[in-house]
């Protein structure tokens, strides 16, 4: 019962089911830290965030991300202007 989430790498072209798992574009990420322009895996997890595909949530030091995925193919991962 309710959506599995899984700690996973996201990159802009990166199929999501190489990290061995089926996710589809209304599940959910946890993602732990930024580096570059893909989202990583921490050893350590701080404060993850959760956020689905086209969503936008804050990921670190208030910076806002969207991420574009159809079904397990990560299209884009782009970052907002922090304007309120």
């Amino acid at each position: 019962m309710g959506t599995a989430c899984t700690h996973i790498t996201l990159a802009k072209g990166e199929h999501v089911s190489a990290a061995g798992t089926g996710i589809s574009e209304h599940q959910c990420y946890f993602i732990t830290c930024l580096q570059g322009l893909g989202f990583y895996r921490e050893s350590f997890i701080s404060f993850p965030k959760l956020i689905r595909a086209g969503d936008r949530h804050i990921i670190k030091h208030s910076r806002y991300f969207t991420v574009y995925a159809k079904q397990d193919l990560i299209l884009e991962i782009k970052e907002q202007p922090s304007d309120s």
